[in-house]
């Protein structure tokens, strides 16, 4: 029975990585785009430091309650 379930997971993985491996070629064309476009990106790149930077700061809330 855990045969079983170990091949009903790699059954679920493999779909997963498909939807990864797509995403990242999504990903590669939107690096594309950003490169052509380097003066949109800019503000872009910032908000998404800036997210990041949320991101940090909710964990660092998380760990300090």
């Amino acid at each position: 029975m855990a045969i079983y379930h170990c091949d009903l997971r790699k059954a679920m993985v493999t779909p997963l990585l498909t939807i990864a491996i797509r995403g990242k070629a999504m990903v590669n064309l939107l690096l594309t785009i950003a490169i052509l476009g380097k003066t949109m990106v800019n503000p872009i790149l910032t908000i998404a430091i800036w997210e990041k930077a949320m991101v940090n700061g909710l964990f660092t809330t998380a760990y300090s309650e």
